[in-house]
């Protein structure tokens, strides 16, 4: 167990591609709760720590990986006691890697239904404005508006000079200072003229 994680680090395999490869690993002589905590380490393989590093900082990665470690350790020290108490552990170890052949069955009807449902979503994603909503996203957070201070006893009567607003029909709480199009149901913006004051 302690093994197992370090493997799968350095194999850059995650989720079910590293199945084949525990198989590989139990053939080799691996132990049994090595081969769980390979399959339990796709959360600490070198590009997922990447993400990690990128989006929360170098201190919380660090303490990602020794925590996702210790706990794969424990937890493939654990199954694999459990299932020695309980003879569930094989005898022997002739696991084969079959490889699968093209045929017609229920798998090739749910691929092609879901196909169908992807490209439903992509072009209401492409419709309803998800580009743009992307590219608004990767970009830098819009600027708060800027109040002009005034002082004196004129203060009170200052006002801003009239700002387009665009809101959403039917989410009345959208509401952008660009035309564009509803984050919720991706409807157009209509402008709403609005005079600001203070």
């Amino acid at each position: 167990p302690l093994v197992g994680p370090l493997v799968a680090m350095l194999s850059f395999v995650c989720s079910i591609g590293n199945v084949p490869l525990a198989a590989v690993l139990w053939n080799g002589g691996i132990s049994f709760g090595g081969v769980v905590a390979f399959i339990f380490a796709d959360l600490i393989v070198l590009p997922i720590l990447s993400i990690y590093r990128k989006y929360y900082g170098p201190r919380v990665s660090v303490y990602l990986l020794a925590t996702f470690y210790a706990t794969m350790v424990v937890a493939g020290l654990a199954v694999e006691t459990l299932f020695a108490i309980l003879g569930l552990i094989p005898d022997q170890r002739n696991a084969k890697i079959v490889e699968g052949t093209v045929s017609w069955n229920y798998t090739s009807i749910l691929n092609i239904g879901f196909l169908v449902l992807s490209a439903v979503l992509v072009v209401r994603f492409l419709r309803t404005g998800g580009p743009a909503m992307l590219r608004r996203m990767s970009g830098p957070p819009a600027e708060p508006m800027k109040h002009d201070s005034a002082e004196g006893p004129n203060a009170s009567a200052h006002v801003h000079p009239k700002v387009r607003e665009y809101v959403c029909p039917m989410h009345p709480e959208v509401v952008s200072f660009r035309p564009g199009r509803c984050t919720k149901c991706g409807m157009s913006l209509q402008p709403s003229d609005a005079a600001v004051e203070e």
